[in-house]
């Protein structure tokens, strides 16, 4: 327990039993230096101080009982006074207002006391710190590709280098830099009442070919004056002048900027505290994957994570499966609640001169997209709050699975591919949902008599072609005076033929026959596709075989698939497929086509398919509601916003992005995919039921402040519904 903790909780046992009057009884539990405490309590209950010093002493040791003598808590002052006496003696509760950042020390004194921070929440663009409590771990480089990310979303972004004793944009953009000053200058003069210095002298615009601006607040010229000015500033009364923050305020105004960056000091040092302890609304936690970063960044998070949203990036890890391995290994030793986050060390950028270095961006997306997903957030909240009819409406669309009939992932629509001949699927796929309206399904049965011996795979075709002949007239109806029974048997009596001859010219005139035949009983215009499945064929032909039975019916389907007008599957299901699973994906991976998702082992691709679920629902929900890609008449402003903002449409109005929109937690499509597997209900008929379900427990509960229609809480519910049922 953290010795803020046993404060607490000492405060709380003081409260119980002596206040009873809340308006002037009181208690407080003030830390005065690292290890004492004092107590003053405000109260009319009648007891002995020395009994009251026993019983805090008493709790205090069992605090103390394995803890080393310089760790030990101790009682300083312990005042009793009654509310008269208080007043008479002018003793007023303390009141825990906000101290001076200008220590990492004073961050401490503030987290032991409980003071929350008074600064104003009403700063129009974000300020993000970039730090680090080692150097040489990349965080200048991912501080200047996130800005060039943002930049390309169309922001305005500002960079600040505040790592001002070892400052690096003016090398790295010495070509943009139009003045000899920068950031010291600015603060020196504010410091000691000199001459104002234009927030333009101090601003260089970087020359980018993207929607937005970059613009970069330097140092200023590295020389002997800048030394001594270096020398001559104070944190603390630049900390109390709120000198940077109303930088950071004129650079708004001046550049209209969406997005402060800050560069921050490395290390356990005042500036450093001021980047990420009072100046920044966020902190971006960099650091190498050894031991010594993971304590130093503990021990940064163990002092700002109450205080600050933060988020840890693991950087030039390894590029090898073992150093990404590894790095994921620490990262668990990391003491803050979130997913893994890592950029890969990439040689071509650490030797760059010129930054940023365009075709190495998508490294760093992880970073500038969760930034941008806080505003992804805020204006789907203020969406959601100001269109509640037409919310009401999505949730009763997706309760009643509207138009769910017509998903299908890219899988399946993969399925009216010729290639695609070997499929597996379990018994909640159908497969009529998969094809046209003027296309049809037939089941192969095989219950015609076998014609003879296979010898070759010429008598193999022409004992399927039959069977399938004798499927397909039992799926058609008699109704244009042709009979298709002897339509079939006239066929079976021309194969006594044409396999007397064994020769090529015979296999074709089979094939021949079969066209003519199929054409004069078939109903459609479309395709026919005949299924067969694997264990009755194999069981209907092998004990006549005297060959590989299974090779040669993957031979002479690919053969029978090169006909017009018809298609041929064989089938497997999910054991089928585990059974001869070696031989098909060593023989025929490329015509392999796996609609069954639980045997899919491959976490991403299942993934995707949640995705795209995810995504052809909220389509559709858009395209019943206004008509096709309409999205609700949304302003010009939410538009272009949610789409500059969001790769797939705005789906992520409808479902959340993340489990927990706060911080970067697992995502929502990555947990779906794990939950569903694990309660074995991996199908995508199960995911449109749970989508359902969630709709319907979102209309009961009626959620306030929500960043999606849908919240991830009724999803978990859903789940937890459908397994009852």
């Amino acid at each position: 327990m953290r010795k803020r903790d046993v404060r607490e909780k000492l405060q709380n046992m003081l409260e119980e039993q002596f206040v009873q009057d809340k308006d002037n009884e009181w208690v407080s539990v003030e830390k005065i230096n690292i290890n004492r405490v004092d107590i003053a309590i405000v109260s009319e209950k009648d007891e002995n101080i020395n009994e009251i010093q026993k019983r805090i002493e008493s709790y205090i040791e069992e605090y103390n009982i394995n803890l080393e003598n310089y760790e030990k808590m101790h009682i300083g002052f312990l005042n009793v006074y009654t509310v008269e006496e208080a007043e008479f003696l002018g003793i007023e509760k303390p009141k825990k207002r906000k101290t001076t950042i200008a220590s990492f020390g004073t961050i401490i004194d503030e987290n032991e006391n409980n003071v929350i921070s008074d600064r104003e929440e009403n700063r129009h663009c974000k300020v993000i710190s970039f730090y680090s409590y080692k150097g040489g771990v990349g965080r200048t480089i991912a501080l200047m590709q996130t800005a060039n990310l943002l930049a390309l979303k169309g922001k305005k972004i500002a960079l600040i280098d505040l790592d001002i004793e070892a400052p690096s944009f003016n090398e790295i953009f010495s070509e943009s830099i139009q003045s000899d000053k920068g950031l010291i200058n600015y603060l020196y003069g504010r410091l000691y009442n000199l001459d104002k210095i234009e927030i333009s002298s101090i601003v260089s615009k970087l020359s980018l070919n993207v929607p937005g601006d970059v613009y970069i607040v330097p140092t200023g010229s590295i020389n002997k004056k800048y030394v001594k000015m270096l020398e001559a500033l104070k944190e603390k009364r630049i900390s109390e002048n709120k000198y940077i923050e109303e930088l950071i305020e004129e650079l708004y105004k001046n550049y209209n900027i969406d997005y402060v960056l800050i560069d921050s000091r490395t290390g356990i040092n005042n500036w450093g505290a001021l980047a990420i302890g009072e100046i920044a609304d966020e902190v971006m936690l960099f650091a190498y994957p050894n031991e010594e970063n993971v304590k130093g960044i503990n021990l940064i998070l163990d002092m700002i994570q109450d205080r600050k949203k933060c988020t840890v990036v693991f950087s030039r890890i390894a590029d090898t499966d073992e150093g990404i391995s590894k790095a994921k290994e620490l990262f668990n030793k990391i003491d803050i609640e979130q997913e893994f986050m890592g950029i890969e060390y990439d040689s071509s950028i650490a030797v760059s001169s010129k930054y940023p270095i365009e075709n190495k961006l998508n490294k760093f997306n992880c970073i500038s997209g969760f930034i941008l997903e806080d505003e992804i957030n805020k204006s789907n909240s203020k969406w959601i709050n100001d269109n509640k009819e037409t919310v009401d409406k999505i949730l009763e669309y997706l309760s009643e699975g509207r138009n769910f009939n017509n998903i299908m992932t890219n899988d399946e629509k993969k399925f009216r591919e010729k290639s695609n001949f070997i499929v597996v699927k379990n018994n909640k796929i159908k497969l009529e949902e998969l094809i046209n309206n003027d296309e049809k399904i037939v089941i192969v049965n095989f219950v015609n008599e076998k014609i003879g011996v296979y010898k070759n795979t010429r008598t193999f075709i022409a004992d399927i072609l039959a069977n399938v002949l004798f499927s397909y007239k039992d799926n058609i109806e008699n109704d244009d005076g042709i009979i298709p029974s002897k339509q079939v048997e006239c066929y079976l009596s021309s194969l006594e033929e044409s396999l007397k001859d064994d020769n090529s010219e015979s296999l074709e005139l089979i094939i021949k026959n079969f066209l003519v035949k199929l054409e004069e009983i078939k109903r459609i215009q479309g395709n026919l596709y005949f299924v067969l499945n694997i264990d009755e064929l194999i069981n209907y032909v092998k004990a006549d075989m005297e060959f590989d039975y299974f090779k040669l019916i993957l031979v002479t389907i690919r053969a029978l698939n090169g006909l017009k007008g018809v298609q041929f599957k064989i089938i497997f299901d999910e054991c089928q497929y585990e059974h001869y699973k070696e031989e098909l994906l060593k023989e025929e991976k490329a015509n392999l086509l796996n609609l069954s998702w639980n045997v899919i082992n491959d976490d991403e691709i299942l993934v995707d398919n949640i995705k795209q679920i995810l995504d052809k629902t909220s389509i559709y929900v858009y395209e019943n509601i206004n008509g096709k890609f309409d999205l609700f008449n949304l302003s010009e402003y939410m538009i272009n916003d949610m789409f500059a903002l969001n790769n797939r449409y705005d789906t992520n109005l409808v479902y959340c992005k993340r489990v927990d929109s706060t911080k970067y937690s697992k995502e929502f499509a990555n947990w779906l995919s794990g939950k569903m597997r694990k309660k074995e209900m991996l199908s995508k008929k199960d995911i449109l039921d749970v989508i359902r379900e969630a709709a319907k427990i979102e209309i009961e509960a009626d959620r306030k402040n929500k960043t999606s229609i849908i919240t991830f809480e009724s999803f978990n519910e859903a789940i937890e519904r459908k397994i009852k049922n």
